[in-house]
């Protein structure tokens, strides 16, 4: 498949039946929006487990990588937000691999990984990665994510942009 000038593959808002045992193999983004996308937040969220990015190729991109709670009023970086009850609606991101990923020629932003303060999103393996981009991937309430041979080349600043709320980050290369 090739995606063009939409929002790449995204998952949510809806997202309250849930998804499970997905694989998106052997793709291609071009001039989207944004690469990978996972996005819901308090009032329309599910359990979404089982999830595989592999084998993509992305040019001209806006972000590669978005996981969020907050599809509206992200915190700041830094910023914390108060911790609220779950419900059934509460996003839930667990078991999701994303592996064997390019992103190079005008990828604008690395993306960002950010899940809520009462449900971090994890645990996550990105492996075998690289993307090329001005800023870093910023990283907010994850627990159990796991970075092989993950290579991110931003034009200035951290390539990890990690937050204090970030438990049980493994990095190898």
């Amino acid at each position: 498949c090739t995606f063009r000038h939409g929002h790449g593959c995204s998952l949510g808002s809806e997202l309250g039946a849930g998804v499970k045992n997905m694989l998106v193999r052997n793709c291609t983004f071009e001039d989207t929006d944004i690469g990978i996308r996972f996005k819901s937040d308090r009032l329309r969220g599910g359990v979404v487990e089982d999830v595989v990015y592999e084998n993509l190729t992305m040019k001209n991109v806006g972000q590669a990588i978005v996981i969020t709670s907050y599809y509206v009023g992200l915190p700041k970086p830094g910023q914390h937000d108060e911790t609220k009850p779950v419900t059934k609606d509460t996003p839930i991101w667990r078991n999701l691999t994303i592996r064997n990923v390019t992103a190079t020629a005008g990828t604008r932003n690395a993306g960002l990984i950010i899940g809520l303060p009462e449900m971090p999103v994890g645990p996550i393996l990105i492996e075998n990665v690289r993307i090329e981009a001005p800023l870093g991937l910023r990283i907010g309430y994850a627990k159990d994510l796991t970075l092989k041979g993950v290579k991110i080349v931003p034009a200035s600043g951290e390539p990890l942009l990690l937050e204090d709320t970030v438990e049980n980050l493994t990095r190898t290369e």
